[in-house]
């Protein structure tokens, strides 16, 4: 069998092992009407975090080959094949998005964006510490050694980056789909199908496609991919934001990915050749 169709194969079996490993253990909270802060829901739903993750590693090890396990653990450490330009650009997009979005609400004259009230709690070294670990390890780690470090590659041995990106935003938008049935949820407060659930979830289209471009301009770093899955997470973590931002962050969101889009090779995010 060609090597590009077994790649191509092992990443769908990926997509079946991490939905089926992270819903089943949301269901048992969804059907039985369970809130988010009782304690069975709070160790279910850290089992359902690492389903991505331990997709990843069932397949790498059950499928994949020696050199192809030291490649894996080698994009996810490795900090030398983000270059500093690159690490200005995943820190500070999610921020910048967010502060122009507050700019142009305060110049419509609506309120922007202002610091969450809880944070208080977390002004000691150890609480920032602590509030930091917790959104880099609740969400980016797990879920990014899943989806851009080992689904992306699959997806891009046979579409394009700009599909790749596409289908992996919408595989990761729905994921969570779950947690808007959970009562207490952060998605549940959301509201389903409402305008901020629409936001949530198509946001992550071009996320992705931000996460592609700076994936294919790293070496293909995983690392590249967490850290950037934190800043969003961190920016939306910190800040409360108007109803008028939320929309303008979405369309700026919206913008880069276009920009991105329309000044690379779509097929490759990376620089055209004639530019």
């Amino acid at each position: 069998m060609n090597n590009g169709i077994q790649i191509h194969k092992k990443t769908w079996q990926y997509f079946a092992l991490a939905y089926g490993w992270s819903w089943i253990f949301l269901m048992p909270p969804v059907l039985a009407g369970l809130d988010a802060n009782q304690p069975l829901t709070i160790g279910l739903r850290a089992l359902s975090g690492i389903g991505p993750a331990l997709s990843a590693l069932f397949l790498l090890y059950t499928a994949d080959t020696p050199q192809g396990r030291r490649e894996y653990w080698k994009r996810l450490i490795s900090f030398r094949s983000i270059k500093i330009p690159w690490w200005i650009v995943i820190l500070f997009t999610p921020l910048a998005l967010l502060l122009i979005s507050g700019g142009i609400a305060l110049l419509m004259g609506e309120w922007g964006i202002q610091l969450e009230s809880g944070l208080p709690e977390a002004a000691s070294p150890l609480g920032w510490l602590g509030l930091l670990l917790f959104i880099l390890f609740f969400g980016p780690v797990p879920e990014e050694m899943g989806w851009r470090g080992y689904a992306l590659d699959g997806l891009q041995n046979r579409w394009s980056s700009l599909f790749s990106s596409l289908i992996l935003g919408v595989a990761w938008s729905l994921w969570h789909l779950p947690l808007f049935f959970i009562e207490g949820t952060y998605q549940a407060n959301l509201g389903i199908f409402s305008d901020k659930f629409w936001v949530f979830s198509v946001l992550m289209i071009p996320e992705s496609i931000l996460m592609t471009w700076v994936y294919n301009n790293t070496s293909r770093s995983t690392l590249s991919a967490i850290l950037f899955h934190f800043a969003i997470n961190f920016t939306g973590e910190i800040f409360f934001v108007s109803p008028i931002v939320n929309w303008i962050n979405f369309g700026l969101w919206m913008v880069a990915a276009g920009l991105i889009v329309g000044f690379t090779d779509p097929k490759t995010f990376q620089r055209k050749r004639n530019l």
